[in-house]
């Protein structure tokens, strides 16, 4: 399994906290991870994981649904829908 982890730059101040925590729950898994900065990064992936807002989340959603991949959305920003 591979999994993708996308963290919107916007929440930067969370970066070091959330990515280490998954990050290192998935390498004690043996499950491969990647750090993803772009949409066409998730080719070949099996999951994403989107740490950002709604905008976030969708900004990847329709890639994500085109390349198979599935998302997990966390929600960092103030709304939440």
């Amino acid at each position: 399994m591979k999994i993708g982890i996308y963290l919107n730059v916007k929440y930067k101040s969370l970066q070091e906290e959330y990515l280490e925590i998954i990050n290192s729950a998935f390498t004690q898994a043996k499950i491969e991870t990647l750090l993803v900065t772009n949409p066409s990064q998730i080719k070949g992936l099996d999951v994403l994981i989107v740490l950002g807002g709604d905008g976030t989340i969708l900004s990847f959603a329709s890639n994500c649904a085109l390349n198979g991949v599935k998302i997990l959305g966390v929600n960092c920003g103030n709304m939440g829908f």
